[in-house]
């Protein structure tokens, strides 16, 4: 492997598409805010525009700013001995070592290489903590989809995960590798 770092980010097709999804779930949350304000004002809401509202407010606006800044955070740091995952709510450090190729799963009409963590240091960013709780915070439960992102410097994130992980990886991941 080149002994070069280098970082990959979500490719283009990708990010527009994350930022067009929250964009418009951010603009529904507030546009029902805008029309509804005046019934909650008046005193005309009934318990359902409550509960709809609370529902816009705690589901579809945080699912909204998050696909909105995923483009601007999602990355992957490849250094030699490892990769440093960057998403919006959390940060995986993990070694080549410890990761497993789990290799190509058909889905619909395109092959995609998926990468996952048996083990590996995760932190969740600053924000996101008082809610680890609902996250998922264990290295075992990541995913990582190498076709999301884009090349970098001549690098590309799939050539580096082929080339430093054999597909199929060993031990408990391998059973399930061959099922997708």
């Amino acid at each position: 492997m080149d002994n070069t770092e280098h970082t990959h980010r979500l490719s283009f097709s990708w990010g527009i598409g994350d930022i067009l999804i929250g964009s418009f779930l951010i603009l529904i949350v507030f546009g029902t805010l805008m029309v509804s304000v005046h019934s909650f004002i008046s005193g005309d809401a009934s318990v359902f525009d409550y509960l709809g509202v609370v529902f816009l407010i705690f589901l579809m606006l945080p699912v909204g700013v998050d696909l909105f800044a995923r483009p601007f955070v999602t990355r992957v740091i490849v250094r030699v001995h490892g990769i440093e995952y960057h998403t919006t709510t959390y940060v995986l450090i993990a070694e080549w070592k410890d990761l497993v190729n789990v290799g190509y799963s058909k889905n619909r009409k395109r092959s995609r290489l998926i990468l996952a963590p048996k083990i590996g240091q995760l932190t969740l960013r600053s924000w996101a903590k008082p809610l680890r709780g609902i996250l998922r915070h264990k290295p075992e439960d990541i995913e990582i989809m190498v076709s999301q992102f884009q090349s970098s410097n001549g690098h590309r994130f799939d050539a580096d995960v082929v080339e430093n992980i054999p597909q199929h990886g060993e031990g408990e991941f391998s059973a399930e590798a061959k099922s997708l």
